[in-house]
């Protein structure tokens, strides 16, 4: 029998989010977007009327929240918030 173990390092300039996937259900709910960064990056949120950006009261820059309104229609539905690098020579 034969377990791997990955290992994973990242380079200098880290911009890693905790969890990449988050499952809405259709009552809809609020999705903490946990981020980890040592440069300054930006957020292109997606233009879709069913994602909010929330203000953040926590102490933490990093967390991100958004509500994400229920879905009164017989269609699942996906959106990608994207997180970039604000320096693009990275």
């Amino acid at each position: 029998k034969q377990e791997t173990v990955p290992v994973y390092q990242a380079g200098s300039h880290i911009l890693l989010l905790s969890q990449k996937d988050y499952a809405v259900s259709a009552e809809g709910g609020t999705i903490a977007v946990e981020l980890r960064s040592n440069v300054s990056y930006t957020v292109r949120q997606p233009q879709q009327p069913w994602i909010e950006a929330l203000a953040t009261r926590s102490a933490s820059t990093h967390t991100l929240r958004y509500r994400i309104q229920p879905n009164d229609t017989y269609d699942s539905r996906t959106a990608q918030i994207v997180f970039t690098d604000a320096d693009p020579r990275r």
